[in-house]
């Protein structure tokens, strides 16, 4: 079992906060280059489940933390779906020169899901761990990527997706809880099943996968990290989302409560509350002229790109972001601080 606390590898000032400058003549911590941001941000041999896989957030997602050496199960319903997006990133990651526009393409290979009889990209994928070294094979590319369908509104069906990925990779290390829905409605006209859908899969299956993810993890006693995705609308309020907003603001709650509970195992558990980006679940809102004047007067003026979120996922997915747990970190290009 985990220490409740452990050092940070890069070190503070002597000041309470660590705010004092590095160990280093100068304050200049000498440990700091490019090799180390590499060995930092490097993500190879780790295993990652991504829910929500099939479309928008979640493919992209799965398509980038592929991209820095991750072996991925892309978890949703349609397995159909899973698998144009596992072909997808396949050809991506055996790409060298991938580019983030090569991986905003994966986005659009399937169809939103929140949500198992589980299917390999390809039929003879082993345990590899290959690094994404620029010489990736295509074998090599579909034996780091799993697909499982999964409906998170459902205990034995999330348990069998995981099943499969422990059969496949033989572990867990980072979880991406994305799944979810929507169904705008004004509140006096909500029905009890628009509401219910939308809680079951935006926050009791965020509870669900993840419980089934960190005992997992605590299991392995080598650590992991959670990220819950969340939303501005679990911060901000809008007119038609009681029952998103109210989902989105409990994972954000749950998220702390996890890491509160898991720290002492060594997971950390954090979330990503992005604003608008186009998807599936909002296109058809966002390319119409109320949601294009909606947006515009939002800061800044534009929806995000799927690419601006890479670096937040990565930062709380990896070492870089060791010391970073119970946190919400916002991708919304400052939309919240206009008030929405």
């Amino acid at each position: 079992m985990r220490d409740k606390s452990t050092a940070s590898d890069s070190g503070g000032g002597k000041g309470g906060d660590g705010s004092g400058g590095g160990d280093s003549a100068g304050g200049v911590d000498a440990t700091v280059g490019g090799a180390f941001f590499r060995r930092a941000f490097c993500l190879d041999g780790r295993v990652a489940v991504v829910t929500g896989a099939s479309s928008g957030l979640g493919a992209h997602m799965a398509a980038t933390l592929a991209r820095a050496g991750c072996n991925v199960a892309l978890a949703a319903r349609r397995a159909a779906r899973l698998e144009a997006v596992a072909e997808s990133i396949a050809a991506v990651i055996a790409d060298a020169a991938g580019t983030v526009a090569n991986a905003n393409t994966v986005a659009n290979a399937g169809d939103t899901a929140n949500t198992n009889t589980g299917t390999v990209a390809n039929a003879d994928a082993g345990t590899g761990t290959a690094a994404n070294t620029g010489t990736t094979t295509a074998a090599e590319s579909n034996s780091r990527i799993l697909t499982v369908t999964m409906d998170v509104r459902e205990r034995d069906a999330v348990e069998a997706a995981f099943a499969r990925i422990d059969d496949h990779f033989g572990r867990v290390d980072i979880l991406v809880n994305n799944a979810g829905v929507a169904a705008p409605r004004r509140f006096l006209d909500m029905s009890e099943a628009e509401w219910q859908g939308v809680v079951d899969t935006d926050l009791s299956a965020v509870w669900r996968v993840g419980q089934a993810a960190a005992r997992r993890m605590v299991a392995q006693d080598s650590g992991g990290c959670i990220i819950n995705i969340a939303s501005m609308l679990g911060v901000g309020v809008q007119r038609g989302q009681a029952n998103y907003g109210a989902a989105k603001a409990g994972v954000i709650q749950l998220t702390r409560s996890m890491a509160l509970e898991l720290a002492r195992h060594g997971v950390r558990v954090n979330a990503l509350a992005p604003g608008y980006f186009a998807t599936e679940m909002n296109r058809e809102f966002l390319e119409s002229a109320r949601g294009r004047e909606y947006v515009a007067g939002l800061l800044p003026g534009r929806p995000g790109r799927l690419h601006e979120l890479d670096g937040a996922l990565l930062l709380l997915a990896s070492d870089a972001g060791g010391y970073i747990n119970g946190s919400v970190l916002s991708v919304d290009g400052g939309a919240l601080l206009g008030g929405l």
